[in-house]
Order: C-alpha cells, then sequence, then structure tokens
C-alpha cells in the first residue's frame, strides 16, 4: 500500500496572450529608456525653437514647437491616445516627431545630439517588434 501523493507548489498563472508582467525589472528599464527617448525628442523640438528663432518668435517657438509634438503624440501614439489609429498610423506619426527632432538639431547645428537621437529612434523602433514578442513593451 504505497502513498503516491506528491509534494507540488502551487506555480503562477502565465499571463493570457497580450499580457504581461507588469513590473518586471526589464520592463522598467524599457519603459524609462523609452520615455526619457520621447522627452528628449521633445527637448530637442524646443531647443531647435529657441536656435532658429528670433526675438517674439523664439520665445513662442521654444513651447509652441515642443506642444505641439506632445499634443500629436498624446492623440496617436500614447499607450491611451485619444484616437485609435493602425499600427502604421501610430509608427508614421512617431516616426514623424522623432524626425522633425533629427533634423532640427541637424539644422540648428546640433549634429552630434541630432545623430544620438536619431540612432536610440531607430535602434528602438528596429527593436520594437523583439520587445513586443517578450511581453516588454505594449
Amino acid at each position: 500500500m504505497g502513498d503516491d501523493r506528491r509534494v507540488t507548489t502551487p506555480k503562477a498563472a502565465a499571463p493570457s496572450p497580450g499580457q504581461h508582467p507588469p513590473f518586471t525589472a526589464s520592463f522598467v528599464v524599457v519603459s524609462a529608456f523609452v520615455f526619457l527617448l520621447e522627452l528628449a525628442a521633445f527637448a530637442a523640438l524646443g531647443y531647435v525653437g529657441w536656435q532658429l528663432g528670433s526675438g517674439i518668435a523664439k520665445l513662442f517657438l521654444v513651447f509652441a514647437a515642443p506642444l505641439a509634438a506632445i499634443a500629436v503624440w498624446g492623440l496617436f501614439v500614447a499607450p491611451k491616445a485619444l484616437c485609435t489609429v493602425s499600427p502604421g498610423v501610430r509608427l508614421a506619426v512617431e516616426l514623424l516627431v522623432y524626425a522633425a527632432a533629427v533634423v532640427g538639431l541637424f539644422v540648428a547645428g546640433a549634429v552630434v545630439a541630432g545623430v544620438v537621437l536619431g540612432v536610440l529612434a531607430v535602434a528602438y523602433e528596429l527593436a520594437r517588434p523583439v520587445l513586443r514578442r517578450r511581453g516588454l513593451k505594449e
């Protein structure tokens, strides 16, 4: 009369498709990187407005350029965007904001900053499908 009972520990429920554990270290690092990249693009647009404007236009552009980009980002790109668009449109808007910041930096004479921002933005966009498959980016 052997006792076949085994002691097992309960396993954590696996996340359903499309879900991921929200606060793993990798998720936090990737989210922080993406957020800082977005902030860098907005700050670059403000810098460009300051460098290329003159007089009162300079004061207007230093605020208007990043605020316009932030408004467009909030409408189409942000995780809780106000307008639901296809992934292609979302990507196009995101790339447009990054491109405007990079080109603006080149025009304003900040070539090194433009190259760095451009390389980081392209690297992120190329890595995005891998990050999604691993559940690290929505």
